[in-house]
């Protein structure tokens, strides 16, 4: 019993795998485009025209 609790934990509890890494460099790579894109981009255009 004790082993396949163990067993159990082992399975579920484990480390990502390196591909999460990966998939969160494109999680962060996708994000920090639409924020570039649709935040700051539009906010210098309206401070650098705002004379």
């Amino acid at each position: 019993m004790k082993n396949l609790l163990h067993k159990i934990r082992n399975t579920t509890f484990k480390k990502p795998a390196k591909n999460m890494f990966w998939a969160w460099i494109a999680y962060q790579t996708v994000k920090g485009t639409i924020t570039t894109s649709l935040i700051w981009i539009p906010l210098i255009l309206t401070w650098l025209h705002q004379s």
